[in-house]
């Protein structure tokens, strides 16, 4: 009779019992951030991009390019983007090298235009953040009507360039307040191009990078646009060539 009770009482407890569910593991897709410019969108139709998390690396392949330009669009989240970026001619020459970063890749995106003299060629792009740091990229060969095209090609046609001597000399613009977007453009006289881009806002408070290489600052020359939220922003270059390698700049607003 004992034995039947406990049975029972048992039997009770089970059916009572509350399962609890496993935590599902947190994603970190950029589903929901659907990489979207800022107004006044800088490069036309760039598309959501393909999420390039930290630690890996992706590269894209560009066959018979019809324009000398390739572009180059990072968003994030709202979190840093680091990225390494070569620009590959062939199996073994990599004649452009750059290093990129933003302290919050929402409110300044990274933009770039990457000369390529259009020569079969390949992109090679590492997020070199950590592993929770993802970012979404978009890396094609640039329309030749696209906005960021037609602004970069009407500042080398109306701004007057300014020299940057070589061994660290440094240029630095600083912007008026209502300027929200503002435009850099490196070349030299066709000697190599090596220089660190900076945007800062506040004293000495760097928001965005860029430090780069190439073997031909006419061929490839650096050309970027900067998102410039906030009141006070200046942009800092620095020639990081010897003295024998000036390069050239034009710095204007969008």
């Amino acid at each position: 009779m004992k034995l039947l009770i406990l049975a029972l009482c048992a039997l009770q407890s089970t059916a009572f019992t509350v399962i609890t569910p496993k935590s599902a593991r947190p994603s970190l897709a950029l589903d929901s951030f659907a990489m979207q410019p800022s107004s006044g969108a800088t490069p036309a139709d760039h598309g959501p991009g393909e999420t390039v998390y930290g630690n890996t690396l992706r590269t894209w392949q560009m066959n018979s390019p019809d324009s000398p330009l390739t572009q180059i669009v990072m968003r994030s989240s709202g979190r840093p983007m680091y990225a390494d970026i070569e620009l590959w001619i062939g199996p073994d020459w990599n004649p452009f090298i750059m290093k990129a970063y933003s302290q919050d890749g929402y409110k300044r995106p990274i933009t770039t235009l990457i000369g390529q003299k259009q020569l079969d060629h390949s992109i090679s792009l590492k997020n070199t953040g950590a592993e929770e740091l993802p970012f979404d990229c978009n890396c094609r060969v640039a329309n030749p009507n696209d906005k960021m095209v037609l602004d970069r090609a009407k500042l080398v046609e109306s701004l007057e360039r300014t020299k940057v001597q070589g061994d660290g000399a440094i240029y630095s613009v600083t912007l008026e307040p209502e300027v929200e977007r503002a435009q850099v453009h490196l070349e030299t006289d066709g000697m190599k191009l090596e220089a660190r881009v900076e945007l800062l806002n506040g004293p000495n408070n760097v928001k965005q990078v860029f430090e780069f290489h190439t073997n031909a600052g006419a061929l490839r020359p650096f050309y970027t646009q900067f998102e410039c939220p906030g009141a006070v922003n200046v942009i800092r270059i620095k020639n990081k060539a010897t003295v024998e390698f000036p390069c050239y700049a034009r710095v204007a607003p969008v």
